[in-house]
């Protein structure tokens, strides 16, 4: 039958078949093993005929493409045994090499005279390493087709009507086979230096919504980043394969994974020097403009002594987000570590980047303000934790109505096999300039840089979070001490405020009550309302020197002990009411909204 064909596999028959007729001489047997093992041992021949055959309506086209360079086939036919170790192992199994002809003998010559040795030669160097590739870290060759994209500027799209609508005029790009025909971008997200965000909703034949899912596209600040090995690993752009690691964990364990935002594909422009991420929707927004009605109050003069986050969901949100992190480094929660896991430290925990998941909520109220607008709650009784708080006639399930999600692995890490070399891609790659909001350890070191960035680094970024939310307060340079400021020149950056990030004298020793989070202190005034246990572990969260700090299991552990069924803190917890959160409004972008 000639083509198009359905399935890929006939193009690479009819190929290698024609080729080993003319070029081997095999018996049928042989070139049918040899062509059922490449099949199923070689993924680039796969992957060369299932691109190389897609016309531009996503059907096969009538002309193959033809067998891939190096050509695949060898000079030695598999065996039966090699099919089935192919199909075993997706691998291609070792060939022996070609019998060598046989040589006639040739007669024996009588010897000459021994000739006089030369000197001994000098050594000859050994031969230069040549790349195989000018950038063996990108994806191999051929890369997949890319559609035409407008052209792409973030901060142009924040200001810029037409070029924010080309933008989402776009169909979402995930497969070149797959049918978007029914995807429509509808409302952009935000942007930034390096990427912007936006909604794209599916819709039935009715125009009612049935999907929803986030397009994160990032670009290049500068071309040599895109050559910059350090940006990818494993042939991938380093945030792709972090996502693809981590749903590799969610199949394994989607319990342990509940934290970790979802992502549900990528596509890569190579030329471009572009990608697309998507990733599922979450409507709560992020936790930093959910505690905006508390952070209100607490700005004031004379702030109402009862409106404060409760308690118990600042003990969940450590959790949850210890629990995100520990399958981070570990690729588990249960304990020990999975082989071949490589750490994987998300360095950048702020409030921005942990969204909030409202699936368990029974509906999405309407609202009045449109989405993208933030809605503010009624603040008259915001249920504080020295309120107990009745749960018993809450039906939210197992789940509670607001479950963090930590997103953004943009400039999240792992390290690469060293492989003996003594120079390490950590901590160098990834410190940045001084800024209270991260580690200290990110920005407070010097040459040599032996302090390594991983768990204890993403134990002080919860602690920022923590402290924020019990301080109810935006911190411009995290955490800071209670004890006094300093006037030198070097503090005038940080309004003569001294963040706990910072190097000095005071932030060496651990922390205490009296100078972090203390009593009294007008920066920390909400503090007050809170459990001495909470502030004790977020002070230590927060310390200077890493050893000092507590690990993601120490952190677990605790708020274990304090969110047990019928408790108050988990009371507050899942009791929707209690939780005065601004959330964005969804009304016109629902599941089952008709999009006019």
């Amino acid at each position: 039958m000639p083509p198009p064909y359905s399935n890929v596999w006939n193009y690479f028959r009819a190929d290698a078949v024609a080729y080993i007729n003319a070029n081997r001489n095999w018996t049928p047997a042989q070139r049918n093993h040899t062509v059922s093992t490449i099949w199923a041992g070689h993924p680039a021949v796969k992957y060369h005929y299932d691109v190389g055959t897609l016309d531009a309506h996503g059907g096969r086209t009538v002309l193959s493409p033809g067998l891939p360079i190096p050509n695949p086939i060898p000079v030695v036919p598999y065996t039966l045994a090699h099919v089935h170790y192919a199909k075993a192992t997706g691998t291609l199994p070792m060939l022996a090499p070609p019998p060598a002809p046989t040589l006639l003998p040739v007669p024996v010559p009588i010897p000459a005279p021994a000739p006089v040795p030369d000197p001994a030669p000098t050594s000859a160097p050994e031969p230069r390493y040549v790349s195989s590739q000018l950038h063996d870290f990108w994806p191999r060759l051929p890369w997949s087709p890319e559609p035409r994209l407008p052209p792409f500027d973030a901060e142009v799209i924040k200001t810029d009507k037409a070029s924010k609508d080309a933008w989402l005029g776009t169909k979402p790009l995930m497969s070149p086979s797959r049918d978007e025909s029914q995807w429509r971008g509808v409302l952009m997200l935000g942007s930034g230096a390096f990427g912007a965000a936006g909604l794209w909703v599916q819709t039935d034949a009715a125009n009612n919504i049935q999907d929803r899912m986030v397009i994160k596209e990032a670009t290049t600040f500068v071309n040599s980043q895109w050559r910059d090995p350090r940006n990818w690993r494993d042939r991938l752009p380093r945030e792709i394969r972090i996502h693809e690691l981590v749903e590799e964990r969610r199949i394994v364990e989607p319990d342990s994974c509940r934290h970790l935002i979802h992502c549900r594909g990528h596509r890569l422009w190579m030329r471009l020097k572009r990608y697309r991420l998507y990733l599922d929707f979450q409507a709560g927004g992020d936790i930093y403009h959910a505690v905006y009605p508390y952070i209100r109050n607490w700005y004031k003069k004379y702030p109402s002594q009862n409106q404060f986050i409760p308690e118990g969901f600042i003990w969940y949100m450590l959790k949850a987000l210890a629990t995100a992190c520990l399958v981070l480094q570990k690729g588990t929660v249960s304990g020990g570590e999975v082989e071949g896991w490589r750490s994987i430290t998300h360095l950048d925990l702020q409030t921005t980047n942990v969204l909030l998941d409202t699936t368990a909520l029974l509906k999405e109220e309407p609202l009045d303000e449109p989405l993208g607008i933030f809605h503010e709650a009624d603040t008259q009784e915001l249920g504080g934790s020295d309120k107990a708080v009745d749960g018993s006639n809450t039906n939210w399930g197992k789940e509670p109505p607001f479950v963090p999600i930590l997103t953004d692995f943009g400039i999240s890490f792992f390290s690469p096999e060293s492989h003996g070399c003594p120079l390490s891609d950590n901590p160098e790659d990834f410190l940045i300039s001084v800024c209270g909001r991260y580690p200290p350890e990110m920005h407070q070191q010097s040459p040599p840089y032996q302090i390594k960035l991983g768990e204890k680094t993403d134990v002080w970024g919860i602690g920022n979070i923590a402290w924020t939310l019990i301080t109810n307060s935006y911190g411009d340079h995290g955490p800071i001490r209670c004890d006094g400021g300093n006037k030198s020149t070097y503090f005038a950056r940080f309004s003569s405020q001294v963040p706990v990030a910072v190097e000095c004298e005071r932030n060496n020793a651990p922390h205490d009550e009296h100078g972090v989070l203390a009593e009294g202190c007008r920066r920390c005034r909400a503090a007050s309302k809170y459990s001495q246990r909470i502030k004790d572990l977020v002070r230590r969260c927060v310390n200077f020197n890493q050893a000092d700090r507590p690990s993601l299991t120490d952190i677990i552990a605790q708020a274990n002990e304090v969110l047990v069924k019928g408790s108050p803190e988990m009371d507050q917890v899942m009791y929707r009411d209690g939780l005065h959160f601004t959330i964005p409004n969804s009304k016109g972008f629902a599941i089952g909204d008709h999009l006019p």
